[in-house]
């Protein structure tokens, strides 16, 4: 799960999760192309994003809170980029900058329910607050940073250079999901072409979810059970039960 590509688009790397024992999560690369992946690292618990910059950098955001990690893309152990002063706070969603000198990421904060946009200086260790309310920032090559709010995707002008917002947001898409992780559920390309997983019905609860058959021709058929917070389903061999 979680997929990202590296900065010069030949490969892709992903986790995969041991879901007995120990909570670990283990970081592979694997040519686009096609070809042999190849374990980068592991990490405690889950991941919640990750970013693969041009100096062969990868940083990953972890699912436990903690601040930010990196690990040489040729593999090592992974080393703290970023650091917590309360331990219930989480950061994740890195995005790299062009250049790798700077870091997009969004800060979790539980407690208060608030998601921020900052930016990590990678020279000096430092960052600072972006954009409030706000999470899943993205630069993009007009010069501004596309980002998820409140069910929606908002634009605002931002300087590289100064590394510093400009302007007032502009709310681009209404009805973009965005997961209760602070994961906006949207990617952009190079070419400016967005991808996006619309929002259902705007009522209901981010943890309500309606299991349903899909057959191979993408017919959807409801199950009749009442919604909730269903992941990673299974079948019993013979159908019956899930």
């Amino acid at each position: 799960y979680g997929p990202f590509v590296s900065a010069d688009s030949a490969e892709v790397g992903f986790f995969v999760s041991n879901r007995r024992g120990r909570p670990i999560t283990r970081v592979y690369r694997a040519p686009i192309e096609g070809g042999s992946r190849v374990e980068i690292a592991e990490i405690q618990g889950g991941a919640i994003g990750a970013s693969w910059g041009s100096d062969d950098t990868i940083v990953v955001g972890t699912g436990v809170p903690s601040g930010l990690w990196r690990v040489p893309a040729i593999g090592g152990d992974p080393e703290p980029l970023t650091e917590v002063d309360d331990p219930s706070v989480n950061h994740g969603w890195p995005h790299f900058l062009p250049g790798a000198r700077a870091l997009l990421f969004t800060i979790m904060d539980p407690a208060s329910g608030g998601q921020q946009v900052a930016l990590l200086d990678m020279e000096t260790g430092e960052h600072s607050v972006l954009l409030p309310a706000a999470t899943s920032a993205r630069y993009l090559r007009t010069g501004h940073l596309l980002y998820a709010a409140n069910g929606t995707l908002q634009v605002v002008g931002f300087n590289l250079e100064r590394g510093a917002v400009s302007g007032d947001p502009v709310v681009v898409l209404e009805g973009v999901v965005e997961m209760a992780s602070g994961a906006g559920a949207y990617a952009v390309g190079e070419d400016g072409t967005l991808l996006y997983l619309e929002a259902g019905d705007a009522d209901a609860r981010p943890d309500e979810y309606q299991l349903s058959w899909v057959d191979q021709a993408g017919n959807t058929d409801r199950v009749p059970v009442e919604p909730g917070p269903y992941g990673s389903v299974s079948l019993s061999p013979d159908g019956a039960r899930a």
